[in-house]
């Protein structure tokens, strides 16, 4: 499924300006044109996750820009059937994926559970309101998209 620049404005809680700032600070979003680029639900959470850090525990964008190409892969890999969502840890010195049992031998960090992310995620993404959602949904054959899927309420 693919998001468009409003949905992930939405989604994630962030103003366009920090969209715009976080394109040139996020080497994964480096050149990317809402216009006609969308975004994957992996980008979705993973933009989540980050607007987490910065918006609740104040920590800036720019700690993320070294790591940003894992972080994406990363949570990509999480999400895949099969997939354990962890814990993201940002440490003094490093970002890491922790489970719960991992957490008990770092001495501190401040925490992000990508499945509480997911979650709540989930829940404003496809909850069942008033408002007609839109995405795009990628299928797994060659060059096969549906566009312009609707989600709606079921009567």
């Amino acid at each position: 499924m693919r998001f468009d620049t409003s949905q992930i404005l939405e989604l994630a809680g962030i103003s366009k300006e920090m969209l715009r700032h976080w394109k040139r600070a996020l080497p994964p979003l480096f050149g990317r044109d809402g216009r006609s680029d969308r975004y994957s639900y992996a980008e979705l959470v993973a933009l989540c996750a980050i607007a987490q850090a910065v918006t609740k525990l104040t920590i800036p964008v720019s700690r993320f820009t070294d790591n940003a190409v894992w972080l994406f892969e990363e949570v990509e890999q999480q999400l895949k059937p099969g997939g354990a969502l962890l814990i993201l840890c940002i440490l003094p010195d490093r970002l890491a994926f922790l489970s719960e049992n991992e957490l008990a031998t770092v001495e501190a960090g401040c925490f992000i559970r990508l499945d509480v992310v997911v979650d709540r995620l989930n829940t404003r993404a496809f909850s069942e309101d008033e408002q007609t959602k839109e995405a795009q949904l990628d299928l797994p054959f060659r060059d096969a998209k549906i566009m312009g899927m609707r989600i709606t309420r079921r009567p």
